[in-house]
Formats: structure tokens, sequence, C-alpha cells
């Protein structure tokens, strides 16, 4: 499998060792640390105690809302 396809990364099929490939890594990844950063902020304790229910649409490959379900189900 390639490491993007159909418009959907795979984070397991990154190579490490190559720049580009690990920047648009980086890029995917921080928009979901935004959007959990800016979540926890919204919803505080809730969020902490993983009581929010999270829709991720359009998630591709689902390695966000993996990372989401940190803060919720």
């Amino acid at each position: 499998m390639a490491w993007v396809e159909d418009d959907r990364l795979y984070p397991k099929e990154i190579n490490e060792n190559d720049p580009f490939q690990t920047a648009v890594l980086k890029v995917f990844v921080e928009r979901y640390e935004v959007a959990i950063s800016w979540i926890k902020a919204k919803f505080g304790d809730r969020a902490e105690r993983g009581e929010l229910r999270i829709l991720d649409m359009a998630c591709g490959s689902g390695y966000g809302s993996e990372m989401l379900s940190s803060i919720g189900n």
C-alpha cells in the first residue's frame, strides 16, 4: 500500500527517511492536535473524562479519529 492513496494518508506506510512524507504527516497530525486542544478548551472536564461523542466525517484512513478517541467516543 502507498503512504497516500485516494486522498487518504496512511501514517504506518510513511518512509521516515523521506522529508516530504514526514512533513506531510506532521501537517496532518498537527491539524488534529489543534482540534483536540480546541475541544479541550471548549468542553474542559467532559473532554478530559472522555465523555464527549465525536464524529469525524470524511476521516480517510482513520488515524485522526484514533487521535480524537483520546477525548471522546
